[in-house]
């Protein structure tokens, strides 16, 4: 079982212990959230799973950036005179502008999957969100007390 099913499994048993009252606190947190955070963090309360929230794994710009990253670090260049016309229009050079843009998209990715996941695990341990400040260790923190639990 992934994580994320494990996750889902754990939320939908704390779905059925708690009620509308949870939903409350959530509305407190949405504020605190920029307009982005808002909307992304609605849109999420209806998807299902972790998978449901996390689209950039299956996107075509990771896997055709990550293909042409191999592909460059198997044929690399002897050295620089190589590179002809401006720098702009190197097929390297454009590639390392497309590896910063995926950057940013997957730091907005992971705080996406953090809102949805803190969003969610509030209701069984509010106070995780105080002790454990940065997305990707919450993110880790609840992945190892879901599996405490379930072992």
């Amino acid at each position: 079982m992934s994580l994320a099913d494990e996750l889902l499994a754990d939320l939908e048993e704390m779905d059925r212990g708690h009620g509308a009252s949870a939903d409350s606190n959530n509305v407190s947190n949405d504020e605190a959230m920029d307009t982005e955070q808002i909307s992304a963090a609605n849109s999420l309360r209806n998807n299902n799973s972790v998978h449901g929230v996390a689209k950039l794994k299956d996107s075509i710009l990771l896997q055709e950036t990550m293909r042409k990253i191999d592909f460059y670090t198997k044929h690399q260049r002897k050295s620089t005179a190589e590179i002809q016309g401006p720098v702009e229009h190197d097929p390297e050079y454009l590639l390392i502008v497309d590896a910063n843009n995926l950057l940013v998209e997957i730091d907005n990715e992971i705080d996406i999957i953090h809102n949805y996941v803190r969003t969610i695990y509030h209701k069984r341990f509010p106070e995780l969100e105080q002790l454990v400040q940065l997305p990707m260790d919450y993110l880790k923190t609840v992945k190892v007390r879901i599996f405490v639990f379930i072992d």
